[in-house]
């Protein structure tokens, strides 16, 4: 089975503190609209310490969006330090030709004032041609690339970091 590991980093001007309270909630954490309004979110648990919280997420597959063909993951909360570190485990329920696991896991450290985010992903996949190996990691980076874009956006919006609050990211 391939391993697939990716890294990506971002400077957000807002606290740790703060984007790390955003990204708690798994809504905001996997709401993928930005740039994929084919994304469902569902069956959402919030357990009370974060460990445990699940949701489900819906999304069109690539090249398989004008079928209707859908992938659908179970993302889990699996660790959670406070302003430092998130761990979520990523299980699929696509059947055995598309079987993967991945963890994600989001570090969160001070930056002049913001916050420097560092996103890592790792599965273990058994695709069933080898040759899906290149175009997952291209289609995995630009992705990614552009999810975080849009949290960074989110994150810095004027209204979200400033006002009586009713506009600011979810506070946990």
């Amino acid at each position: 089975m391939p391993r697939l590991a990716f890294r990506w980093t971002v400077t957000i001007n807002a606290p740790v503190e703060q984007v790390f309270s955003y990204l708690r909630d798994p809504e905001n954490m996997w709401h993928d609209v930005e740039h994929d309004p084919g994304v469902e979110l569902s069956n959402v648990k919030v357990t009370p310490d974060g460990v445990g919280t699940t949701i489900q997420v819906a999304f069109p597959l690539p090249g398989l969006k004008h079928l209707g063909i859908t992938g659908k993951v179970t993302n889990e909360t699996i660790e959670l330090v406070p302003n430092r570190r998130i761990v979520v485990k990523t299980t699929p329920s696509m059947g055995r030709m598309f079987k993967f696991d991945g963890t994600w896991t989001w570090t969160f450290e001070p930056d002049n004032g913001g916050t420097k985010l560092i996103v890592e992903y790792a599965e273990l996949a058994n695709w069933p041609v080898y040759a899906f190996d290149r175009l997952t990691e291209k289609r995995q980076d630009r992705e990614t690339n552009v999810w975080l874009a849009a949290i960074k956006t989110a994150l810095e919006a004027p209204s979200r970091l400033s006002g009586s609050g009713a506009n600011r990211p979810n506070q946990k």
